[in-house]
């Protein structure tokens, strides 16, 4: 970094004083979507894992993330588990959002996400009552990459075809290539 200031820091400043700062000006809506497929590509997909409880499928989720050494992947789950307790992670539609309270800064470079995609669905306190197929735990270096692939997978989830396709359990390959076709179509 270097040089003093971090863009959420400056970004934080300017919205205190009332400034409207898009966080990515550059950024075009596809080119955001993107960012949740390419954070599910640096991550892992792990389909039809077996766990019987919300705390299991975080475990399953987290030891996926093998590129992560194992120190981080200790801190991340205690983080989530931590988080959970305060209250539910579920989005609705089957698909829960399990991610730590801070961002874990430096420790990661990008956002990742580490999708398990479940044979039995799992009672995750869900809102609306819905069993959860899908988990989507979420680790990311800042608040402001965190909130957007966040808002993202709200997004995506309003989408029946997106629906569709976690409950077809499909491998990683197939699963990015659906989402990234879907986003596409969605964007033109």
């Amino acid at each position: 970094h270097g040089h003093g200031f971090d863009r959420d820091e400056l970004v934080r400043w300017a919205r205190d004083r009332g400034m409207q700062i898009d966080p990515h000006p550059a950024l075009q809506p596809a080119k955001r979507e993107a960012a949740l497929v390419a954070a599910i590509e640096r991550g892992a997909v792990a389909v039809g894992a077996e766990a019987s409880s919300a705390v299991e499928a975080i475990k399953v989720a987290i030891e996926s993330l093998s590129q992560l050494a194992p120190r981080l992947r200790a801190q991340l789950l205690e983080q989530v588990l931590e988080r959970e307790r305060m209250a539910s992670t579920a989005l609705g539609e089957g698909i829960a959002v399990p991610h730590p309270r801070e961002p874990l800064g430096a420790a990661l470079e990008q956002p990742l996400i580490s999708l398990v995609l479940h044979d039995s669905p799992l009672d995750w306190a869900a809102i609306d009552g819905e069993l959860v197929h899908t988990v989507a735990l979420l680790a990311s270096p800042t608040a402001s990459a965190h909130l957007e692939i966040l808002s993202q997978i709200g997004r995506a989830v309003r989408f029946a075809e997106v629906g569709r396709l976690l409950r077809s359990r499909p491998a990683k390959s197939a699963l990015i290539d659906g989402l990234r076709a879907f986003i596409e179509e969605k964007d033109a």
